[in-house]
């Protein structure tokens, strides 16, 4: 069973929620858990989460400030902690033989689809 914190991030304009990650993991929660890395291009999927339900790179999303937002690992990976995945192999290379996926003309390795799919949800 989940468990949620609530924390509250100081900001008088939008940020990332990868943005609101950091400033938590920095400032309020040394323990929490997510992956921190910016390909800076929208395209590596590392930041894959689930805000309030939908899919969403945490690089790209951006978060009003004064909402509340739930924030939740991404769908179809083992959980290690918080809102760190296991993508597995995806990050680590393809064998020869997969079937690879391309979005947005990324190609992601058949692991990373099933999270992927999940972005087809966002509003």
């Amino acid at each position: 069973m989940p468990r949620y914190e609530s924390y509250s991030v100081p900001s008088p304009t939008p940020l990332t929620a990868l943005e609101v990650l950091d400033y938590i993991y920095a400032h309020l929660d040394r323990h929490l858990a997510y992956r921190s890395y910016y390909c800076l291009k929208g395209v590596c999927l590392a930041c894959l989460i689930r805000i309030d339900g939908k899919g969403a790179k945490g690089c790209e999303r951006l978060l009003e400030p004064g909402r509340a937002y739930t924030l939740d690992p991404i769908h179809g990976y083992p959980v290690i902690r918080d809102l760190a995945v296991d993508f597995g192999p995806a990050f680590g290379g393809v064998d020869d033989g997969d079937t690879l996926l391309v979005r947005d003309g990324a190609v992601l390795a058949p692991k990373l689809a099933a999270g992927a799919a999940d972005l087809s949800n966002e509003a």
